[in-house]
């Protein structure tokens, strides 16, 4: 009896991740437009790669600013960075400006956002359309000067709408 009890949910388990899955790969992220968003993030270096050479493998980088989404879905972001103890603006005095429009993730991936210093956003949505999710994909010596997908960063954050 046990064994037919732990078959049957074995069974279960199987059909219900089968369910999961199948769900996953019709999630659509559209990028948001007319969207605006408070966002923080933190970033730790890759302990094999340093950025430069003044930066010390592993070194944790925090970034607190704005991202918002105009109604074509272009992305401007801007706020301030502490990169190595050093704080700046993010990208200069006019922030950052995606290259081209977000790009809507399909298939149950995250949509895409690329930035005008060369890095990119992979970014999702929560359910109630308030929060954005966001992961660096490429960072800004990931396409410096031959085509890599190694970034030498990790970084995360959350983007709450205003």
């Amino acid at each position: 009896m046990k064994r037919f009890v732990w078959g049957v949910v074995g069974l279960f388990a199987l059909g219900w991740s089968g369910l999961a899955f199948a769900q996953a790969n019709t999630i659509a992220t559209a990028c948001p437009t007319n969207f605006t968003c408070a966002f923080s993030a933190a970033e730790t270096l890759s302990l094999l790669v340093s950025k430069g050479a003044t930066t010390v493998p592993g070194q944790p980088d925090v970034f607190i600013g704005y991202m918002v989404f105009d109604g074509s879905s272009n992305v401007t972001l801007t706020g301030m960075q502490n990169l190595d103890g050093t704080i700046t603006q993010i990208g200069g005095a006019n922030g950052l400006t995606s290259t081209k429009a977000c790009t809507n993730g399909t298939a149950g991936q995250p949509a895409i956002v690329d930035l005008s210093d060369n890095s990119e956003l992979a970014l999702v949505i929560d359910s109630s359309g308030n929060e954005l999710q966001f992961i660096l994909t490429k960072d800004t010596t990931t396409n410096a000067k031959s085509p890599s997908t190694t970034a030498n960063s990790v970084r995360i954050g959350v983007c709450r709408k205003q």
